[in-house]
């Protein structure tokens, strides 16, 4: 299978009860395709961080693609439980390894 690619315009929204939202938009002619992959066309999402207190953060990430080419139900579906789950993991070692500078 072919890997995938996607160019993406965020924007970020503060809100007023401390939340953070960035809106995902895909922006495939923004960049040139590169040999070997299959750029996103679609994609639409969403990332929204709020607190709740006491150290703790609600997370919600909704996000709408569609790969392009044949892709397997199955591995289509590892990406939606995997992907979001190791963007939060590389987030916080990055949030970590930024205080000990």
């Amino acid at each position: 299978m072919t890997p995938r690619d996607s160019v993406l315009q965020v924007a970020t929204e503060v809100g007023a009860d401390g939340s953070v939202t960035r809106r995902l938009t895909a922006a495939p002619t923004r960049l040139p395709e590169q040999r070997g992959y299959v750029r996103l066309r679609k994609l639409e999402g969403i990332w929204r961080l709020r607190p709740l207190g006491e150290g703790q953060v609600e997370v919600v990430y909704q996000a709408h693609t569609e790969p392009g080419g044949s892709v397997p139900s199955w591995l289509a579906n590892s990406f939606v439980v995997d992907a979001p789950l190791q963007t939060l993991k590389a987030l916080k070692a990055l949030v970590e390894g930024s205080g000990r500078k």
